[in-house]
């Protein structure tokens, strides 16, 4: 069931779900993040972040069209601090690289209806842990970085499909949700369902409607999305 929900979910689109998605976009730059990225310690958070130039920007005597930064994020008090950046003379992080700094920068707080702001929402995840990690018009996914439980080389996560209308499950139950958790073998690139489980409402919301507990067999992680949710459970770079 899980492999089918990840093949619906990029169906439409087949780079929804690739490393750096956008979260902001203006006639200047569009901001994209990395939830593979997301590496929770205590109320702060680290998440790489990408900032893509319409037109060329200058260091000292060098065009470049983008920004890689790793930022930290303080979840409480609604601020960030970059850890390190560089400079990429081709958008998307490609070409040369510019110039880098691993400086860290003073804590600023984060600006209202800014890039930062959304970058902010999504990685301390006001909504209650939920990370977005790929959007089409059937639904949208949800990993869960906060719920990770590594024993060993295997990994346990927790994902949401979020439906954008209702489908009907066996018995006539009608659900817009469904939660799962998962098991990531992060040695032997494998993965597994352990319980999946339907909700009326959107984001897990009401009571569920059907439960399945049973523990389905490794299948190989070889799709986009695969590797997407197998690089957040084993924290991968």
């Amino acid at each position: 069931m899980r492999t089918l929900l990840l093949m619906m979910l990029f169906a439409l689109n087949n780079s929804a779900m690739a490393d750096w998605v956008k979260v902001h976009s203006s006639a200047i730059q569009a901001t994209y993040a990395n939830p593979a990225t997301v590496d929770p310690a205590g109320n702060n958070i680290k998440m790489w972040l990408l900032s893509d130039y319409k037109k060329p920007h200058k260091y000292e005597d060098r065009q470049f069209f983008s920004v890689i930064s790793e930022n930290e994020y303080d979840c409480d008090d609604a601020q960030l601090r970059m850890l390190s950046y560089s400079l990429h003379a081709g958008n998307m992080g490609k070409g040369e690289v510019v110039y880098t700094d691993a400086s860290k920068t003073a804590w600023k707080r984060v600006a209202a209806k800014s890039a930062d702001e959304i970058a902010w929402k999504t990685v301390c995840d006001l909504s209650g842990g939920w990370v977005k990690v790929g959007d089409n018009e059937v639904m949208s996914g949800y990993a869960n970085p906060f719920s990770i439980r590594k024993i060993g080389d295997t990994a346990k996560m927790w994902e949401l499909f979020d439906l954008k209308s209702a489908k009907e499950q066996g018995g006539g139950h009608k659900y817009l949700s469904i939660k799962l958790n998962a098991e990531y073998d992060c040695k032997e690139n494998q993965f597994r369902t352990l319980s999946i489980s339907y909700y009326p409402k959107s984001m897990g919301g009401g009571d569920q409607v059907f439960a399945d507990t049973k523990t389905q067999k490794w299948e190989p992680v070889a799709t986009g999305a695969d590797k997407v949710l197998w690089k957040i459970a084993c924290n991968t770079r």
